[in-house]
């Protein structure tokens, strides 16, 4: 069956960056644990039973140093867990739970002629509202008749025309465009 495939999940571009972000650093974490294990290991297994104070009873020796090192290396990943902050992961979901939460009970997104209130179907998409990709221009002229007029632009901070421009009289040929800013008269 061609449509009895699965709904692919969608995310974020933020988490999906978070989630590359987290595999680098967790591979960071293992490589510098595998480091230290190595380190760690030959140092108790050569030098342990010198330091009578870190092994009093002189059980440096009892594992096998291969043994040694992969205990060392769960002990060293423990110990530089705090590389990936669990809380980051956590306080992102809730902000999109909460946000997904105000969207749903906000009655200023509706649509009123058919009465339907916003529903938030995944929090997870929360970054992406606002973020224009694509523009679309009708150079035909099918969707709006050749009505859109030139009245208005803005550069950085700048804005140039108004909203109510004069009748202007334009050289043949300039069609479409209504620009009128009095700065400039």
């Amino acid at each position: 069956m061609k449509n009895g495939t699965s709904a692919r999940v969608k995310t974020s571009k933020i988490a999906k960056q978070t989630n590359t972000y987290i595999l680098i650093t967790m591979l960071f974490q293992l490589i510098l644990s595998l480091i230290a294990s190595v380190i760690t290991s030959l140092w108790t297994y050569f030098e342990g039973d010198k330091c009578w104070y870190i092994y009093p009873t002189g059980d440096n020796n009892e594992m096998s140093l291969p043994v040694l090192m992969v205990q060392q290396t769960g002990v060293w990943f423990i110990a530089l867990m705090n590389f990936v902050p669990i809380s980051l992961l956590v306080t992102l979901e809730m902000i999109n739970f909460i946000q997904a939460y105000f969207i749903s009970v906000d009655i200023t997104v509706c649509d009123e002629p058919r009465g339907l209130q916003a529903s938030v179907q995944s929090s997870n998409l929360n970054e992406e509202l606002g973020m224009v990709h694509y523009i679309f221009s009708d150079k035909t002229g099918t969707l709006t008749q050749n009505v859109m007029e030139f009245k208005r632009f803005s550069a950085g901070q700048y804005e140039y025309g108004s909203e109510n421009p004069r009748e202007k009289e334009y050289p043949p040929g300039v069609t479409n465009v209504n620009f009128d800013d009095p700065k400039y008269d």
